[in-house]
Order: structure tokens, then sequence, then C-alpha cells
């Protein structure tokens, strides 16, 4: 019944509405049939959310701020985000960092103008860091001229997820740009199943590129994993456990297998064996114990269509180590300006919370054709937004 739907939001409006803690688990229980067992963990998420974010209902009076990077070394077989093979040689890289960099401008000097607060950015894709190191650096530093009181931000994120890109010179960028939270994404810690998904990355490259980051100081590490991967059991998901204990990252997004409409590998489901609703469920009841077991706790949580054992994806971190971006995207409390190919953009209304949406196209040859007409209709949008804002300067 809430397939594809954030079950957090929904208590989060219930709490705002004024109901109790036990008014809200009888609706969710009675009404959208969700087990006292869900229930327990959406209370606990949305506690975490709120001692995190204790402004997090006040925040709609500023933007935080996605950039996406739509390149990476290839496409994972489960993927549909932008993801194009990174081409240094035909110049697209640099031509859709033109239109990036006038859509960062343009924006940073509307928000600027309007003394409109930015409270998070975050660099997502595709992959941030298939782009060379000079092009990041030249990159973030447009960021801090153009974007807002960037020196107070409270969370700036590059997500660096694939480790086949990720070298010192581009750790060293990250370290100079005060980046204090980046994504190192294994999804498994089995070879077999990284050759089997498009991943050109070895479980020893990961760990290497892990143990370099820490010895450069980056601090807030988060990693993502998969429940459910081809030819995966529960095994292979303790193996992978076992492995991520030994790197010890700040936080683990644990994701169940998705089969998305446009991935390749729901194109070719034949080619690929997944575990059954049982074991899946299994995987996923021992990994939120292994997490309760090394003081991870769970803060954010969505779910999507088609995916295994009907189950959600779960954000889990250490104490203090939440990604706030992510707290904000799911619950959708505040306006998130999409800049880049593939970028979403969401326009929430002050007091009523409705929302409206923009979307940057894809193709990186589609954005760098019509990029200035997307800048300016978002800034449009932002207007209209805004215009009733305290605020804002009249």
């Amino acid at each position: 019944m809430l397939t594809g739907i954030r079950p957090t939001k929904l208590m989060h409006q219930m709490k705002r509405a004024g109901l109790s803690k036990e008014e809200i688990a009888e609706e969710l229980h009675t009404v959208y049939a969700v087990s006292r067992e869900k229930i327990a963990l959406l209370e606990r998420i949305v506690e975490r959310q709120l001692s995190v974010i204790p402004d997090l209902y006040q925040l709609d009076q500023g933007v935080s701020i996605y950039i996406g990077i739509p390149f990476c070394p290839t496409k994972c077989a489960y993927c549909t985000f932008p993801a194009y093979a990174i081409n240094e040689k035909d110049g697209s890289v640099e031509r859709f960092l033109d239109g990036l960099h006038y859509e960062m401008e343009e924006t940073g000097k509307w928000l600027k103008d309007h003394n409109i607060p930015v409270t998070t950015v975050y660099y997502g894709g595709g992959t941030p860091t298939s782009i060379t190191a000079d092009q990041m650096d030249a990159l973030y530093a447009h960021m801090i001229d153009v974007f807002p009181n960037v020196n107070s931000l409270r969370e700036l994120t590059v997500e660096a997820g694939r480790p086949d890109t990720i070298t010192l010179d581009k750790l060293k960028v990250l370290k100079k740009y005060k980046i204090d939270r980046i994504s190192i994404n294994p999804q498994s810690f089995t070879d077999e199943t990284l050759q089997a998904i498009g991943r050109h990355h070895s479980v020893e490259e990961t760990v290497e590129k892990f143990k370099l980051a820490k010895a450069y100081g980056l601090g807030n590490i988060n990693m993502d994993l998969i429940i459910g991967l081809p030819n995966e059991g529960v095994a292979e998901m303790e193996n992978t456990l076992k492995e991520t204990k030994k790197l010890g990252p700040e936080s683990l997004t644990v994701h169940t297998l998705s089969f998305k409409r446009a991935s390749d590998m729901t194109k070719n489901k034949e080619k690929y064996k997944v575990a059954g609703r049982e074991e899946i469920g299994q995987m996923m009841k021992m990994t939120s114990g292994w997490m309760e077991e090394h003081n991870y706790a769970p803060y954010y949580l969505y779910r999507q269509k088609n995916i295994l054992g009907n189950l959600e994806n779960v954000g889990y971190a250490l104490p203090a180590r939440e990604s706030l971006y992510n707290i904000i995207i799911m619950e959708e409390c505040q306006t998130i300006i999409g800049l880049g190919c593939g970028a979403s953009s969401k326009f929430v209304e002050s007091g009523t919370g409705v929302i409206t949406r923009h979307a940057n196209p894809k193709n990186p040859r589609a954005y760098n054709e019509r990029y200035k007409e997307y800048t300016h209709d978002k800034i449009k949008r932002l207007e209209a937004l805004f215009q009733a804002s305290p605020l804002v300067k009249q």
C-alpha cells in the first residue's frame, strides 16, 4: 500500500497535524496495514531526524542544492541514473561543465540578491569524481564564488561512489575545499558480483581507496550496500558485512535491489538470478541486526516499486554522522534546486507543503543545448515561491 511512498513523511505529516504517537501508530496499522515492527522502525527514524535537525519543520524558508554530474566509468546493470561513459576526447564534459557553471552562477546570484540561505549542497550523478581533479577544483571554486553562505553550510557532500574514479589528486581537491562527507560505494564485497553488475573495480580497490581517503583525512565516509544482487544470498551478505566491519565507515545505506524499468537488469531479467522473497527477508533482518550490534542507527527510509521482498531502503549512521541532505530530500520539507544533468528540482511551498517539480534533461547533449532556458525557468519558479517570504528583500 505504501509502495513508492516515503512512510516517514507520512508519519511527520500526522505528527504535525497534532496526532499522538499512539494515534499515529493505530492509523498506520489499521488504515495502511503497516506491521507493528515497521511502525516501531518509523518512530525511531522520525525521532532521530528531529534530534539531528530540530528545525526540520522550519526549513522551508531556505533551500538545498543538488548538483548532477552525469558521467561514470561504466553503467551498472541496475542503474537508471544519468551515467554516461566519460569521454574527454569529444569535449562533452567541458561543454557540460560550461552549462553547469552558468546554472550555478545565475542561481547563486538570485539566492544572494533575495537573501535565501542554503542549508546543504550535494554533488551526485553519475559519479561526480569521474571528472578530472582540475575540473573538480574549478567547480568547487566556482561554488564558493557564486553560492551564498558556503562557509556556513550545514553539510557539503560529494559522491565518490565508484572507487575506480578516486585518485590522490582528487582527494587533495576534496580536502582543499573542506568537503565534509563523501560516499565510496562497494555495493558488494564479492568480485564476481561486481563484474556481473558492470562495476569494473575490485573489492581490493574499494578497500584501497577507502583507506587512502581515510589516510588523507576524509573523516565522514558513507558506503552503499545492496541486498539481493545477482547470485548473492545470506552467505554473500554475511561476507559483505564482515568486510564492512573492517573498514568502519561512518554511515551505511542499505538498498534492497529494485528492478527499475529502464535498467539493463530489468530488460534482461533472464541473465540475472536473484534470491527469493524469504532469503531477501533473512538478509534484511541479518543486516538490521548487524547495524544495531555495531551502533549504526536508522535515520531515513524510502520504498521503491518492484523492490525485492517488498522491503525498503534504509540509511544507517553512527551518532552525529547522519546525512542532513538525505533527511531533507526524503521528508520533502525544503525546496531543493537541481542543477546539472538529470537534476530534479522540488519546489516546496511554505505553509502548505505543496510540491512542484522541474527536471533537467538526463542527456548531456540535450542539456548543453538548452541549459540557459532551464536555468531561468527555475529562477521564475523560485520568484513565485518566495515572493511572500519574509526573508526575501522586497
